[in-house]
């Protein structure tokens, strides 16, 4: 589960940031995304730093800066934040992003947090985009063409409504029958499940797939187990692989019992509509 252990900071922010500056006059624009294995990453520029890989990441609430790119443009950190994370508490240097460009996206004075971002498949990630940005504009990403589209969205064949009032994506899914609240997230590699908050009340075929992983607060036990039946929206998959944690999830909603990452639902395009707090896909 390699997804989960170099990613397991994504879904662990739950911090809302402050106001934005922001600019786009295009009613829609495309980028060309490619995948290092789970992550979708774009090309950006943040400052006078161009061609930077930039990982589109509705997992975190907020920017995230790797800690050498933050060297590289001489950022000042005003002061350093500590965020809940799993039973432990991770320390981050808040800055703001004189500028940041994705395409003809165009953002100013961002906040933002440093951290060290790991190398994933091969390649280098500068920074995570955070909802902070991406629900600044409605956008659409298709696997087939490797295409984001920022701007105006369409009627895909499904969707379900998501939750605006929380600093992440809140879904509801059915497992045989029974609601699942997750938190949709792009960069997460599949579907990730609390064991102090499924509380083995989850129906789910387990493995005897045992393993470890990385977390803020050391290593962390998981085991393999399949969820049966599962529902989003009129979709529906037979059978979707998880992760079942024993490391603590968080306490900003006890509602939410995991993660589901979008890779592992093998769909050709995702659309996130701001406006209407709709998702709609496409399988």
């Amino acid at each position: 589960m390699r997804g989960c252990k170099q990613w397991i900071l994504n879904g662990l922010i739950l911090v809302a940031s402050s106001g934005i500056g922001f600019s786009a006059n295009a009613p829609a624009t495309m980028v060309p995304f490619r995948l290092h294995e789970h992550l979708i990453v774009v090309q950006g520029s943040i400052g006078d730093l161009h061609e930077l890989s930039f990982a589109i990441d509705t997992g975190s609430s907020f920017t995230i800066v790797n800690t050498k790119v933050g060297q590289k443009l001489g950022l000042k950190s005003r002061e350093t934040v500590e965020v809940s994370a799993w039973g432990t508490r991770v320390k981050m240097k808040k800055v703001v992003l004189p500028e940041l460009r994705m395409g003809a996206l165009y953002f100013q004075s961002i906040p933002a947090r440093l951290a060290k971002l790991p190398r994933v498949g091969g390649g280098r990630v500068d920074a995570l985009i955070g909802l902070d940005l991406l629900k600044k504009t409605n956008f659409t990403i298709d696997f087939t063409s490797k295409q984001i589209t920022f701007g105006p969205t369409e009627d895909l064949k499904d969707s379900i409504t998501f939750y605006p009032n929380f600093p992440f994506l809140a879904v509801k899914i059915f497992v045989e029958g029974r609601p699942v609240w997750l938190q949709l997230d792009t960069g997460a590699s599949g579907v990730v499940l609390f064991r102090d908050k499924v509380k083995d009340k989850l129906p789910m075929r387990r493995s005897k797939d045992l393993g470890v992983f990385l977390a803020p607060a050391g290593i962390g036990r998981r085991q393999k187990v399949y969820l049966r039946s599962v529902l989003m929206g009129q979709t529906r998959w037979e059978e979707l692989p998880a992760y079942l944690l024993d490391q603590q999830g968080s306490t900003f909603n006890e509602r939410i019992v995991g993660n589901l990452g979008i890779a592992t639902l093998d769909l050709k395009r995702i659309q996130f509509d701001f406006d209407n707090h709709r998702i709609s896909w496409e399988r």
